[in-house]
């Protein structure tokens, strides 16, 4: 829980502010957010979200992440807030779950590891409907997010496999693997970071269960049958 009585008089100053405007339903003035550096906006607006959470609505971070969204923001009056934090590229800010992350990052960081974090940012993806933000994979571990979405996906597909040779099978076969991509919002991932569905696959599954055999074998007809080659 945070000790609001530490805050520095100006901050402190803003929340009783922060009350005045919940209590006359008026939005918060931009001047908190204004000629100050990105740094002083996220701690400024991380006091009030924080305030919001543990005095008036009394949400744990489990409860942020399943429960915060836009029309909540609005409704609390916190949108100028919101809109004032900086966040990281890989990261939207239609992510609202991510205020937990900034609020209580040990306790979330507790609830949620790196792999926990990248299957809940690929839910909101299905739920939405919408795509990844743009540089989501471009930092050194996008490979990873991709695998790892891969794996979240094959896990819980209608589609199941009686073998590894049946799953290379359907990822080097363009209809199948682009039907499977498609319903788990996942082509734009293999688009951006792979050259093929079957190299996708293959990267995606544990070292232990990938098989160099039907990889190469599979991508070799593939080849084969693009340029017209018979044997």
């Amino acid at each position: 829980m945070t000790d609001f009585t530490t805050l520095s008089s100006f901050n402190l100053a803003m929340v009783e502010d922060y009350e005045r405007c919940l209590r006359l339903n008026k939005s918060m003035p931009k001047t908190y957010f204004n000629g100050c550096s990105a740094v002083v906006k996220n701690e400024r607006a991380i006091i009030l979200f924080k305030y919001f959470f543990e005095k008036l609505v009394q949400w744990t971070p489990l409860e942020i992440i399943n429960y915060l969204s836009k029309d909540v923001i609005d409704k609390a009056k916190l949108a100028k807030a919101y809109s004032a934090i900086d966040y990281p590229p890989e990261f939207s800010k239609r992510d609202y779950f991510y205020m937990a992350k900034l609020c209580y990052p040990d306790e979330v960081g507790s609830l949620f590891n790196y792999r926990d974090l990248i299957i809940l940012r690929y839910k909101k993806v299905l739920e939405s409907g919408k795509s990844f933000p743009k540089k989501y994979f471009d930092a050194p571990d996008g490979n990873d997010k991709a695998r790892i979405i891969m794996q979240h996906a094959l896990f819980t597909s209608e589609k199941r496999f009686k073998n590894v040779d049946e799953l290379y099978s359907y990822f080097a076969d363009k209809k199948t693997s682009n039907e499977f991509l498609t319903k788990n919002k996942l082509k734009n991932i293999c688009t951006i970071s792979f050259p093929t569905p079957l190299d996708y696959a293959h990267y995606s599954l544990a070292p232990e269960q990938r098989e160099d055999a039907y990889y190469n074998m599979y991508k070799i007809n593939n080849f084969l049958a693009q340029n017209g080659i018979k044997l």
